[in-house]
């Protein structure tokens, strides 16, 4: 059964592990834990804690197969619709909290949540140190967290670089996850807010260079205004390559060959092949929208794509 470890967060993630849940892998989520808006970023910034809604989102898709675990998956997606304290706080971020609380360290209380969600695989947080995302634009300028990069909308400035504010070490799991694993699979999302921030944790990218591992990048079907406008695929895979090692090479990416609709106001990824090629060994070209959910990938046809490259 091969080991198959999923990088990102965000909606992208789970989509990932939705489609290899049920397939015959050995499954492991690790998750970025650097948002700073909504439920996430008040119970952080209450608490002192990293953000939650990231891991909370793919412990809901990897919860086990049982009534109990689905309806308590679904339970945690609620959310508040008051007018006070608890308006528009997910239940499933203060359950996580509570058990952070009560365990008495954030490792003791999230290993709880795997076990009462009855999750079958693993997830785990990049780290468990606080830490915020900034930005450096090419103009010089800063943007300080990742909800103020989210939230800058279209603009020409280009992200330059991104940092953490302060430095934070990987949970010692996710580097020996990711160094005896037989596939790292970066999942599509928000490349400088997601992706990224978890490639910048020390350790993680030193661990991603010396193992044996296949790396296998799934493109994202559009770009996103605030940080990727005018963004090809050759653009994506160097911007990781430059928070890998500058010899990486993907072994495989898997972009979208089928005609899909914008969303929103964000433009689909031009497949730049010849650019793209520089930085992988093959790209696979495969029909893995969704054709129900506008901007997603079909966890299903995904999964195929990803199962297809471990086999081949």
């Amino acid at each position: 059964m091969s080991k198959v470890v999923v990088i990102g967060g965000g909606t992208g993630c789970p989509v990932i592990l939705e489609g290899l849940k049920p397939r015959e892998v050995s499954l492991t989520a690790v998750v970025t834990m650097m948002d700073s808006g909504g439920s996430s970023g008040r119970i952080r910034e209450e608490l002192d804690i990293p953000a939650l809604g990231d891991f909370r989102r793919c412990l809901q898709t990897m919860a086990g197969p049982n009534r109990w675990a689905e309806l308590l998956a679904k339970l945690s997606d609620y959310r508040f619709e008051s007018s006070g304290e608890l308006a528009g706080h997910s239940l499933g971020n203060l359950i996580l909290s509570g058990l952070i609380k009560l365990d008495g360290s954030i490792k003791s209380g999230l290993d709880s949540a795997l076990e009462l969600f009855g999750v079958s695989g693993t997830v785990l947080p990049v780290t468990t140190e606080n830490s915020t995302v900034c930005a450096i634009l090419s103009d010089g300028s800063k943007l300080i967290s990742e909800g103020v990069i989210d939230r800058r909308g279209i603009s020409d400035i280009r992200i330059k670089k991104v940092y953490l504010d302060p430095q934070v070490h990987a949970d010692p799991r996710v580097i020996e996850t990711i160094q005896n694993c037989d596939a790292v699979v970066f999942a599509p999302g928000d490349l400088f807010t997601s992706l990224v921030p978890i490639l910048l944790v020390d350790g993680v990218s030193q661990a991603i260079a010396s193992s044996s591992a296949r790396l296998i990048v799934v493109a994202n079907l559009h770009t996103k205004n605030s940080e990727t406008g005018g963004y090809r695929l050759s653009d994506f895979l160097s911007t990781l390559v430059q928070y890998l090692d500058e010899k990486t090479i993907f072994d495989s990416v898997i972009a979208n060959n089928e005609p899909i609709n914008m969303f929103g106001d964000n433009q689909i990824v031009e497949l730049d092949l010849d650019a793209s090629n520089k930085w992988t060994r093959e790209i696979n070209l495969r029909p893995v929208a969704s054709l129900e959910n506008l901007g997603s990938h079909d966890p299903e046809r995904t999964a195929n794509a990803i199962l297809e490259v471990l086999d081949s």
